[in-house]
């Protein structure tokens, strides 16, 4: 009996509301639809960020998770997809601050490592190249096709830098780009 009352809503007095906000509550198959429509843009976009796909989908997963968690107002479908888009890069920049971590107290306390010297040839070998704010900021810029101020919104950058910060990337990535070519010799 208790069990039957107890899975009411409302019985617990500090109990989070059914529906916490209007864009929030969203039925199975509307979420079906926003899901099918976003993910495999959003899938490419992590898997080049972070360069594996078993982690992209962890990835994935978690963003839709959050999205869902979030007390949000209503939106329309390019700013969930922003919306998003700006979770994932959370998501991604918190991955990238533990692995530098990681990566200083194993410098600190490990063994050394070795030295290789590989020359990737191609170009998402050389986008890998770069840091990960300019990956994101190209791909975000030029695949997904967002505009400067979806971008600001969605790696929380002043949208006045992000013509800067797109103009230095590319300067990056063809200096990257150019630097390869140069070792490899002149291609015909």
């Amino acid at each position: 009996m208790f069990r039957d009352a107890a899975s009411l809503p409302g019985f617990f007095p500090n109990e989070a509301p059914a529906c916490p906000a209007p864009g929030v509550c969203m039925d199975e198959e509307a979420f079906g639809v926003l899901y099918r429509s976003i993910a495999p843009a959003l899938q490419g976009y992590i898997r080049k960020a972070c360069g594996s796909a078993v982690q992209a989908e962890d990835f994935l997963q978690e963003t839709f998770y959050r999205f869902l968690r979030a007390r949000l107002p209503e939106m329309n479908p390019q700013q969930t997809k922003s919306y998003l888009f700006k979770i994932a890069t959370s998501l991604l920049v918190d991955q990238w601050r533990r692995e530098k971590r990681e990566k200083f107290w194993q410098r600190v306390w490990g063994p050394p490592e070795t030295v290789r010297d590989e020359q990737p040839g191609d170009a998402v070998q050389a986008l890998s190249a770069l840091k990960p704010a300019e990956r994101a900021l190209l791909w975000l810029a030029y695949v997904e096709g967002f505009s400067h101020a979806e971008i600001a919104a969605t790696l929380d950058i002043r949208e006045k830098s992000i013509r800067v910060l797109l103009f230095r990337a590319r300067k990056n990535l063809a200096r990257v780009l150019g630097r390869r070519e140069g070792a490899q010799g002149a291609k015909s």
